[in-house]
């Protein structure tokens, strides 16, 4: 149920990205190649959680990040 506020710790985003928790949005240029995980929560107004975990590879500190994960997202849980 909107509106949804997106998390993220930002020490665990590759250097370079930052993520808006407003909207969801990851942007930005990556600076350092290496493997990053981290995991997005959103909260919606009913307080319904849920989280998911990416992987980004980065192998060029000029390259495009590219997010994996399995497709559809799956249901909110509560609590």
């Amino acid at each position: 149920v909107p509106p949804y506020s997106f998390s993220v710790p930002p020490q665990l985003l590759p250097p370079g990205l930052v993520f808006n928790g407003s909207t969801g949005v990851l942007s930005g240029t990556p600076s350092v190649p290496g493997n990053y995980s981290f995991a997005v929560g959103v909260l919606d107004a009913q307080q319904n959680s849920a989280s998911r975990t990416f992987f980004i590879e980065v192998s060029q500190a000029t390259s495009t990040p590219t997010i994996q994960t399995p497709s559809p997202l799956p249901d909110a849980t509560l609590g």
